[in-house]
């Protein structure tokens, strides 16, 4: 890479997050408690609907609790919680758990929003450098058709080389795919020097067989 990344070095190094940082983590430290208060919540849920599924039994513990404290018999025989009571609970709770969940994406929603404007300051600094890189790869991509017309001259010349044909065959198939870094071009003319050294063979028959002499390849 002949970009100079001095000068990306120091604009990166610059870039000040404290700001961010310290918001980021105090909306982490908000999800930790929505987080903490739900599972509360839930656990809480769990316990009623166990309640609910035995069919509201008696609180035993309940009832004995109030008949020793002196109170009426029937009085401490509805002492505990109600079947209804439990699940007017549960419905109170499984709203508080809606709104967390509501608050918890929000917040995390606010930290996305955060991060993705951290990094377009980043990406401001390095989209001239993945520019710079793309101009050099463009510039080494277009080598390659001379360099795959040559080696099918060799080929046909000599019955050699179409291993490495091949693959570079398949590279500028893939350089010219979507958002290609090659051009399309029909053709492309062997190098006039290579021609004339294996145009040497001709007339070397008939140890020489089958040699073809192209001096304009067709391109993949």
């Amino acid at each position: 890479m002949k970009a100079n990344l001095q000068p990306i070095a120091k604009a990166l190094a610059a870039l000040d997050f404290t700001t961010e940082n310290e918001r980021i983590a105090e909306l982490q430290a908000r999800e930790s408690e929505f987080r903490d208060a739900k599972e509360r919540a839930e656990a809480r849920c769990s316990e009623i609907a166990r309640f609910l599924h035995e069919g509201a039994r008696p609180n035993g513990r309940a009832v004995a609790d109030a008949l020793l404290a002196a109170g009426s018999a029937s009085a401490a025989a509805t002492a505990g919680p109600s079947q209804d009571t439990m699940e007017a609970e549960r419905v109170s709770l499984r709203a508080g758990i809606r709104d967390l969940q509501h608050r918890a994406e929000d917040t995390r929603t606010e930290i996305d929003v955060i991060q993705e404007q951290a990094m377009g300051r980043v990406r401001a600094v390095i989209e001239p450098l993945v520019a710079e890189i793309v101009d050099e790869a463009r510039a080494i991509v277009a080598q390659l058709p001379p360099l795959y017309a040559s080696l099918v001259a060799i080929s046909d010349a000599s019955k050699s080389g179409s291993f490495a044909t091949n693959k570079l065959r398949a590279a500028i198939v893939g350089a010219q795919g979507v958002e290609a870094l090659l051009d399309y071009r029909r053709t492309q003319d062997v190098p006039e020097e290579l021609s004339a050294a294996l145009r040497t063979l001709i007339g070397k028959v008939p140890a020489i067989r089958d040699a073809r002499f192209i001096d304009v390849i067709p391109m993949p």
